[in-house]
């Protein structure tokens, strides 16, 4: 981009027949127009068309969030139930802890589905999974099955973290 606001396309030829006035030419494209988005050579005109759908980006995002937003959702109809739940894991007082994290677990997702501060949605998502690790799911001081399960559960969330890492990272590029 110059700092006039145009982009230079393509250079052009004297022989060329853009070039009207016997010298070198340019095509050029102002800030106005968008730019078709690229495809990958290796990537079919069908696979390219779903990927850049918006309703395929929105499921996207309903997919990712699906967890948090479920979970949110059964801390709200449960709310008694989950409040015990988080005073267990000692976080007192229980009914504080479970507000908030319904509201994080709701709240964020709701962002990241209708694609305003995905960046600090995204994140705050990934602060609360890396925050439940040592909080619900500490494999290192467990046995056996137990532990195994945990693990699992926290290798899942590492997945999810980065799922959660690439989702701020597009939502940056879509803005470019």
């Amino acid at each position: 981009m110059t700092s006039t606001g145009l982009e230079i396309l393509e250079a052009t030829s004297a022989g060329d027949t853009a070039s009207r006035e016997g010298g070198p030419t340019c095509r050029v494209r102002s800030e106005e127009q968008s730019p078709e988005p690229a495809r990958r050579a290796d990537t079919p005109r069908t696979v390219t068309a779903i990927l850049e759908a918006r309703a395929f980006g929105i499921l996207a995002r309903v997919l990712l969030t699906f967890v948090f937003w479920t979970s949110g959702l059964a801390k709200l109809l449960e709310f008694t139930a989950n409040a015990a739940m988080m005073a267990e894991l000692d976080l007192h007082p229980g009914w504080a802890f479970n507000a908030a994290t319904l509201v994080v677990q709701i709240g964020a997702s709701l962002l990241i589905i209708i694609g305003h501060w995905t960046w600090l949605a995204a994140g705050a998502l990934a602060v609360f999974t890396v925050l439940t690790i040592p909080i619900a799911h500490p494999f290192w001081i467990k046995e056996g099955e137990a532990a195994f399960r945990d693990m699992t559960v926290a290798l899942e969330h590492v997945s999810v973290i980065g799922g959660l890492l690439l989702a701020a990272i597009l939502s940056r590029r879509s803005l470019r």
